[in-house]
C-alpha cells in the first residue's frame, strides 16, 4: 500500500504541470526544449492508468456544494484537474489508513474540510496503536446499547451453515451476476419471523435459529423491563475485493422507503454483521455515538474488527461504515473477499404499508422465485438438514476511543483560497464540511 500510496502523492503533487504539459504534447504544440513543462510521459502514463482503476471520467466530475456558511463571493479557486482531485483525495486516505496523519491533512486541506476521522480512529482501527477505553468509556442514554461481538470457539454459526453460506456468496457464484449487484443500487431482502419458520431458506434459517437469539439477548441485557419485540429482519450481502478495498461510506441503516415517499426517519432497532470471509486486514467497522438528530459531532467511536463466523450488532440508529483496510491486504484464496451478511432487525412490520407489484433486488423486497433465472434462490433452498444445535457465543464490546472527530484547523494555509472539488465516487465521509449536520443533509438527498 505504501508504494500505491507514494503513485497517488506524487500525482497530487505534478499533476498540474502534467496536464498542461501532456495537452501540449497531444495538441504537438509543446516544444522540445520548454524547461517549464517538467513534462514526463511515463508520469502522465502512471496517473492515467490510476485514475482508469478507480474508474474516474476525466472529462466530467459532478460538483459538490460549498461549504454552507461560505460566502457567494469567496474568491476560492477550483481546481480543473480530475487527475489532481482523485490523487489527493485517495492519497489523503491511504496517508490515514498508514498513520501518516500530518501528510494527510496537508492534502485534506485543499478541499477545506472542517473535520476529519481522528487519527485515534484510525489508529485502533490498523492496530498502530492500543487507544482502546472500553472500560472508561460508558454508554449515555443516547445509546441505546453498547456495540458489541458475539463469538465462540467454533464460529457463531454452526459449520453446515457457514459452509452453506460461504459456498452461496462465493466470489464466482451466480448471485452476483443474476442480482446485478455491480451495476444496481441498495437492495435487500425482508421476511416476516413468523412465516420464515415454516418456509425459508439456508439464509433465513441461520437468522431466525442463530442469528436473531442473540440480538435478542443484546436487547434483554440492556432493559430491565421486557424488551421489544423483534417482528421482521431485512438482510442484504456485500462483498469487496480486499486488495482494491477503499471502505465503505458512512451511512445510516433506514427504511428506504418510508425516507423516499414519506421523508420519514425510521431505524431497525438492531443493526448487525456477520463477518463471513476476508478476516484480517480487510477493514475495520467503524461505528459513532452520532444519530441524524445529532446537534454535535460524535463524541465516541467503536471499531470492530473483522474475524470469520463473528457478529457483531449495535443500535441501528448510529452512523457507520467500513475504513479502508491497511498494510498489504492482498491475499489469495477463498477469503480473498470480504464477505459480509448484514441483518437489520425490525419491531414494525416495515413492508406492511409496501404495495408492490413483484419487484424483485429492491430495498425490503421478497426473495425473487426459486426458478432457473434466480439459480441462487433455489440453491438457497437447500436448507441445511442436520439438526444442528445452537453454539453457546459470548459477547466482548467493542474497542472504543475518544474522541472520534477532529477539527481541521487551517492557518495560514485558508488565506490561499485552494478548493479542490471533493471526488463524488470517493466520497465516503471520512473527511466532511459543515459536520454534523452534512450527514442528515446527505441522508435526505440521497432520496429525493
Amino acid at each position: 500500500m505504501a508504494t500505491i500510496c507514494d503513485l497517488y502523492v506524487k500525482a497530487s503533487t505534478c499533476a498540474g504541470i502534467v496536464k498542461d504539459a501532456a495537452l501540449g504534447y497531444f495538441n504537438n504544440t509543446q516544444e522540445e526544449d520548454d524547461d517549464n513543462a517538467c513534462f514526463n510521459l511515463k508520469e502522465l502514463i502512471d496517473i492515467l492508468i490510476i485514475s482508469g482503476a478507480l474508474g474516474m471520467d476525466m472529462d466530467d466530475q459532478d460538483e459538490e456544494e460549498e461549504m454552507e456558511g461560505e460566502e457567494d463571493d469567496d474568491q476560492a479557486v477550483n481546481s480543473s484537474s480530475t487527475v489532481e482531485e482523485t490523487s489527493s483525495f485517495t492519497a489523503a486516505m491511504l496517508l490515514s489508513s498508514l498513520g501518516k496523519h500530518d501528510d494527510a491533512k496537508l492534502l485534506l486541506q485543499k478541499f477545506r474540510f472542517s473535520h476529519r476521522i481522528h487519527p485515534n480512529v484510525w489508529s485502533l482501527a490498523s492496530g498502530q496503536a492500543l487507544l482502546d477505553n472500553r472500560k472508561q468509556i460508558i454508554c449515555d442514554a443516547t445509546v441505546l446499547f453498547q456495540p458489541r461481538m458475539y463469538h465462540s470457539k467454533e464460529g457463531v454459526l454452526p459449520q453446515e451453515y457457514y459452509d452453506h453460506l460461504c459456498e452461496l456468496f462465493a466470489p464466482d457464484a451466480p448471485y452476483w451476476e443474476q442480482s446485478g449487484y455491480d451495476t444496481r443500487g441498495y437492495y435487500s431482502y425482508y421476511f416476516d419471523v413468523k412465516s420464515s419458520k415454516s418456509q425459508g431458506n439456508v439464509v433465513e434459517d441461520a437468522i431466525v435459529n442463530h442469528l436473531l437469539p442473540l440480538a435478542e439477548q443484546t436487547l434483554r441485557e440492556e432493559h430491565k423491563s421486557p424488551p421489544p419485540k423483534i417482528v421482521g429482519c431485512e438482510w442484504w450481502i456485500h462483498t469487496r475485493p480486499r486488495g482494491a478495498n477503499l471502505g465503505h461510506p458512512l451511512h445510516f441503516d433506514t427504511d428506504e422507503w418510508l425516507l423516499n415517499n414519506n421523508h420519514e426517519v425510521s431505524h431497525p432497532i438492531v443493526s448487525s454483521v456477520l463477518y463471513l470471509t476476508g478476516g484480517e486486514g480487510s477493514g475495520s467497522t467503524i461505528v459513532f455515538d452520532q444519530t441524524p438528530n445529532s446537534r454535535e459531532n460524535a463524541s465516541r467511536a467503536w471499531v470492530s474488527e473483522p474475524k470469520n463466523n463473528q457478529f457483531m450488532n449495535f443500535p441501528g440508529n448510529l452512523l457507520h461504515g467500513v475504513l479502508p483496510c491497511a498494510g498489504d491486504c492482498n491475499s489469495s484464496g477463498s477469503d480473498s473477499n470480504r464477505l459480509t451478511l448484514m441483518v437489520g432487525f425490525w419491531t414494525r412490520q416495515v413492508t406492511k404499508d409496501i404495495k408492490r407489484h413483484e419487484e424483485f433486488y429492491v430495498p425490503c423486497g421478497p426473495l425473487p422465485p426459486a426458478i432457473e433465472a434466480h439459480s441462487w434462490v433455489l440453491e438457497a433452498q437447500n436448507i441445511v438438514k442436520k439438526q444442528t444445535s445452537r453454539h453457546t457465543s459470548e459477547a466482548t464490546p467493542l474497542k472504543v476511543t475518544s474522541p472520534a472527530w477532529e477539527t481541521i484547523v487551517y492557518s495560514n494555509f485558508k488565506k490561499k483560497k485552494v478548493s479542490l472539488q471533493v471526488p463524488k465516487q470517493l466520497d465516503h465521509q471520512y473527511f466532511v464540511r459543515n459536520a454534523p449536520k452534512c450527514f442528515s443533509d446527505k441522508l435526505f438527498r440521497s432520496h429525493k
